[in-house]
């Protein structure tokens, strides 16, 4: 699908899809694939800028946590790599969040907070190249009780408060939160207001909050379990909170029906339905004004991947 259809159609993704003045984000998460590392090989990273300013991407989630120390000491690419990756983003005008998290997380003491310190570490060495953020992605295993809940809010308001807030140096953080997190807990654990776990988040005033609300189809209504019906409870929050263009909308396109379900991913439906999809969200939340944009798992996978159905860019047919 060319882009005269996709404008015909009113379908435009991203930094093409507006909302009045308002130009929204497209996110995109980037993990190494089998037998190809986007951050590691230098064409593999020229390769993923070029498609992803092609498509109008606005922001790439890269994970650069690697078991081994690089030359500088940090649990992270090679700065060279990094730096690499940074710079011919930007020179495309899309920002680089280091993307971290794993399950067990919150119970891991000091880890966290070490890596929090490498990222600061890498923007001090490299202040051409410097990540403009942080994302988390920690999912600890459910149901989750009230005290991991508060774990977990308590290691998002840690990682907020160790990272620079003002300034050039500034590092945005962005979380992703699953749809259900709507238990009561007080937080602070002891005295703290006693509200649902996504509106403590919500209230930490966060760059983003991506709802993984991961279906195949909008589904205002909620007898359709669609996306709209999943994340609009924390997008009414939001706006409660004036908090502007906060929440993304998450898009699952991985190959994981074995794993998440049927209707979770758009990977058997393909690009056109997902771009479908995710016009008929932007119109239903347009007046919205926590509405951000959407973050798309993941790049490669189905993604931009140049495969059957999936286009290596959203400009092809």
């Amino acid at each position: 699908m060319n882009r005269s259809v996709l404008t015909m159609l009113g379908i435009a993704f991203s930094a093409s899809i507006q909302l009045g003045a308002r130009q929204l984000t497209q996110a995109v998460w980037v993990y190494p694939q089998p037998g190809s590392d986007p951050v590691a090989d230098a064409a593999g990273r020229r390769l993923m800028v070029d498609r992803s300013a092609a498509s109008d991407v606005t922001d790439l989630y890269v994970s650069v946590y690697q078991s081994t120390p690089n030359t500088s000491g940090r649990l992270m690419y090679p700065d060279s790599s990094i730096s690499d990756l940074i710079e011919n983003a930007h020179r495309k005008h899309i920002k680089i969040w280091a993307a971290y998290g794993a399950p067990d997380w919150p119970s891991l003491g000091s880890f966290p907070m070490q890596r929090m310190a490498e990222v600061k570490a890498y923007n001090s060495a490299n202040p051409h190249a410097q990540f403009d953020g942080v994302v988390l992605d920690v999912e600890p295993g459910e149901p989750q009780t009230a005290s991991e809940f508060q774990n977990l809010l308590a290691l998002y308001e840690c990682v907020r408060n160790n990272l620079p807030q003002r300034g050039g140096a500034r590092i945005g953080l962005a979380v992703a939160i699953r749809f259900f997190w709507d238990t009561a807990v007080p937080f602070p654990a002891a005295g703290g207001p006693q509200k649902k776990v996504y509106e403590h988040i919500i209230d930490m005033e966060l760059d983003h909050v991506i709802v993984m609300g991961y279906r195949d189809t909008a589904g205002a209504a909620c007898s359709s379990n669609g996306i709209v019906c999943l994340d609009q409870d924390e997008m009414a929050y939001a706006d409660q909170k004036a908090e502007n263009n906060m929440i993304l909308v998450g898009l699952e396109t991985s190959n994981c029906e074995s794993g998440c379900g049927l209707h979770v991913s758009f990977y058997a439906d393909g690009q056109n339905a997902l771009l479908q999809q995710a016009f008929l969200v932007s119109q239903y939340f347009r007046g919205s004004r926590a509405f951000g944009g959407f973050a798309i798992h993941r790049y490669g996978d189905a993604y931009l991947s140049g495969t059957t159905g999936w286009p290596a860019n959203d400009t092809d047919k």
